[in-house]
Formats: C-alpha cells, structure tokens, sequence
C-alpha cells in the first residue's frame, strides 16, 4: 500500500523533526512500558538491559499470585471478607497475561508499527508532528513515572493505621514477622511496576488515537471540499484520498495490534473488578478510609476506560465520515472508472467498522460506549439485588419490628 518516496529539498519540510519525533516517540514507548515489564524490542537507540529488566518484572509478578492466594486462603480462615482481594489478585494476573503476552508478540508488533508510521509520515508529510509535541512527548514520560513512585508511598502512608486495606493492597501483610518487611518492599515494586505498565498502555493509546483521529478529520475535510468542487481534476483527487484513507488504516490495524492485549484486559476485567469492589464495600460496613480508598480506585479506573472508549470510538467515527460527503461528488466529472473507485470505498465504508478491535470480538465505537454504560448499570443493579441480607443497607432490626408488629394485629 505504501510508496517510498525521497525526502524533500523544500526549506519549509520539517522531516527532519519528524524524524526526530518518531525516534523519541517510539523509545518513550519501548522505555516506559519496560519498566511496566513489557518488552517491546530493542529499536534503534535502545539497550539489551531492558529485555532482563522486563523479565525480571514479569517474575516478580507472578511471585504475587501465590501471595495473593495464601492471603486470601488467611482471611477465608478467620471468615474475614476476599472479595476486594480477590480482584487485586485479577488485576495481577492481568499484569502477568499483559507481561508475556507482550514479550512473546510486542517486539515485532511494534517494530511493523514503526515501519508503517515512518512510510505514512515520509508520504504524506503529516502536520500532527509539530516542536510543541515533541517538547510534551519527551516531558510526559519523566511526569508519569514520578507520579508512579509518589502514588505507592503517598497510598501507603494515607492508610498505614487502616490494617484492612493495608492487607488488601499488600498482601504481605498475612506473612510471618521477619518475612513482613521484605515482603513490602515486593509489594511497593510491584505495586510502582503495575502502575507504570497500566499507565503507560494509557498514554500509548491516547497518543496513537489522537494522532488517527486528526489524520481521519482531515481527509473528511478534503472529502468536504472535494463535494463542493467542479474542477476537472475531482477523480485524480478522489483516488488520492482514497489511497491515503486506506493507509490510514493501515497504520490504524497495526497500532490496535500493538494494544489489543491492553484493550482485552481493560475492557473484560475493569467492569466485573470494579462490581466485585462495589459487592465487598455493600456487604459490609465500611470505615470512612475504606470508603474513600474504593470510590477512588473504582473511579480511577472507569475515568480510564471511559476516556479510552471515547477517543477510540471518535477514531472509528472520523474514519467513516467521508461518507457524508462521497455523495455528493458531482459524477459527471468522474468517469466509469472512477465511479467504480468510489463505490468500492463506499462499500468499504458500509462494510466492516474501521475500528481499535478487541481480538475480533468487537470493534470499539461510539455505540460501544453505551453498550458498556448498560453492561454496568445492569452489573450495579445485579450487584445490589443479590447483596448478603446483613449488608448495612439492609437492617435486619427495622425488618423484625416490622415483622413482630405485623404479627402482634393478626386474630
């Protein structure tokens, strides 16, 4: 689908900082998600330390998954409540399936990524790239990883008196006297490591989703223009953008390949963990920490997936609205040929859903942000109706004296 072409001798072209944006683009990538142990290759500036430090990442996380299980086996012991356990323990088997998933499939993922971006952005000289990103891209990864190793720490102070959430978050917390303090120091890594590779997924997605979403918009506006115009040479201009519509898209696919795992995991897990959270902290009554500490994680986490959903389902919009204005192209300026050229991206359009796919399953678009609101809802409402009958919102005093002074009117 690509055409190689030789760069320009034009004063005005800037791709010598596109170049430059690429190569910081991608190494903030591979950099950042290696320390959320995702190996991601080894690029072109890159070192071999970071495929040891990603697999020791890995290992560490799949230390956890024993811990998790003996410290929910102690609390199952002493009938004390798992649930808000058990979905930290999800959350790291998710970092594990994230982990080797990616070690195993990232680096020649990204790798193609890179290719296919660097052919889009030498064809068509891509306006998205510009100093001030640059400047942004190469401020943002310092910024995450500090709020990475501040979050743990800052988390771990605000709740060192509550023992519950304490033991939730670190399970370390149930391990003899002399193992306690050297499994905090695993848990604070592993908890810096998990933050990283989470927010790290983010930031990619975002950055890649913008960038698609401006390109689709502008080619829809040239569509726009291209409807309103009488010029004889409309067909020449329609199969340009119709082959710079496809490799598009093209670059589109291979960034979903890269995040499809990150979209799997977020999409499949975030709402059943989240209702999970929502079940333990309406089956038992809360302190006012523990309140604050699940309305904050469960918050956290569909503001993510909300603001993924979202630029994900504009992408797929801005790549179907050419065919707004494909009908209006005036015909008798295009001939046999060019028609046919039209109509096939017309059914290209009407076909498939150009889209972020999550392993086929389903293609996420603006409609799927409703879908995901009514799973939710319908979650909430399945987690209330089912709540334990001596959960706080259900007082079981109020129901006996209601009982008892039925009875007492009966003959």
């Amino acid at each position: 689908m690509f055409i190689r072409i030789e760069s320009s001798d034009d004063p005005q072209d800037n791709t010598e900082q596109k170049s430059s944006f690429t190569t910081v683009l991608f190494q903030y990538v591979r950099t950042l998600l290696c320390f959320g142990g995702i190996y991601c290759g080894e690029g072109n500036a890159t070192r071999r330390w970071k495929k040891k430090v990603a697999l020791l990442i890995f290992f560490l996380y799949i230390v956890h998954i024993p811990l998790y299980a003996m410290a929910i086996y102690d609390s199952s012991r002493v009938s004390r409540h798992t649930l808000r356990l058990v979905g930290f323990q999800v959350i790291c088997a998710a970092n594990v399936y994230l982990s080797f998933v990616s070690l195993v499939k990232m680096p020649k993922d990204l790798a193609e990524l890179e290719q296919v971006f660097n052919m889009y952005k030498e064809k068509y000289k891509s306006t998205f790239v510009s100093f001030n990103r640059l400047r942004l891209l190469k401020i943002m990864t310092p910024f995450m990883l500090l709020n990475c190793v501040v979050f743990g720490p800052f988390q771990m102070f605000l709740y060192r008196h509550n023992e519950d959430i304490l033991c939730d978050v670190y399970p370390s917390c149930h391990l003899p006297d002399y193992w306690k303090y050297f499994g905090f120091a695993l848990n604070a890594v592993f908890s810096l490591m998990s933050h990283i590779q989470w927010q790290g997924h983010f930031l990619v997605c975002v950055i890649f989703a913008i960038f698609l979403m401006k390109e689709f918009q502008k080619i829809a506006e040239k569509f726009k223009e291209l409807s309103m115009s009488s010029a004889s040479n409309v067909e020449r201009e329609c199969e340009v953008l119709v082959e710079h519509h496809e490799c598009l898209v093209d670059v589109l696919n291979t960034t979903n390949d890269c995040i499809r795992h990150y979209s799997f995991s977020i999409l499949f897990l975030c709402i059943p963990v989240n209702c999970s959270l929502l079940y333990a902290a309406i089956s038992k009554t809360l302190s006012e920490p523990e309140l604050i500490f699940l309305s904050f994680t469960i918050t956290t986490s569909l503001s993510i997936l909300f603001i993924k959903v979202v630029l994900e389902g504009l992408v797929s919009s801005k790549a179907h609205d050419p065919l707004r204005y494909i009908w209006k192209v005036r015909r008798r300026l295009v001939s046999e040929a060019g028609r046919e050229t039209l109509d096939l991206f017309v059914t290209r359009l009407t076909g498939d859903t150009i889209g972020f796919n999550v392993y086929g399953l389903l293609t996420i678009s603006l409609p799927t942000l409703l879908g995901i609101i009514g799973t939710l809802t319908t979650y909430v409402i399945v987690v209330v109706q089912f709540k334990p009958t001596d959960a706080p919102l259900c007082n079981q005093s109020v129901v006996g004296n209601v009982t008892v002074g039925g009875a007492s009117i009966l003959p």
